[in-house]
């Protein structure tokens, strides 16, 4: 990934998906305005920290599918993404119990944790 993507910083929508790309998955906290992000079935790492998720205060949409993150999920995830209407999640290595607040938000068409 050129490192000059994260210059677009109003951008919106972002999609990576089905390409086999590898790094970290903060690479794409510089994407402060987006909305909806695909990244699905790509090789990117790494954990879904609490400075990631504060990144991204408008997102919508988000599929990090089939790739190679892991660790726990932040009991917060929910809080910081509180227009969230689609995750996917499934084909990681993410372990733990799921949010509580996972079930508090309403406005969660789709959710996936599928391994």
């Amino acid at each position: 990934i050129p490192i000059q993507l994260g210059n677009l910083k109003e951008l919106e929508l972002l999609g990576l998906d089905d390409n086999g790309l590898s790094g970290n998955i903060e690479l794409f906290q510089h994407f402060t305005n987006i909305k909806s992000l695909y990244l699905e079935d790509n090789l990117f790492t790494g954990t879904l920290t609490d400075a990631l998720m504060i990144s991204w205060p408008n997102l919508q949409e988000l599929d990090l599918s089939h790739n190679l993150l892991h660790g726990h999920l932040p009991d917060d995830l929910f809080n910081v993404f509180q227009d969230l209407r689609v995750m996917d999640l499934s084909k990681n290595a993410f372990e733990g119990t799921m949010p509580i607040p996972a079930w508090e938000n309403t406005d969660l068409q789709f959710l996936s944790l599928a391994e």
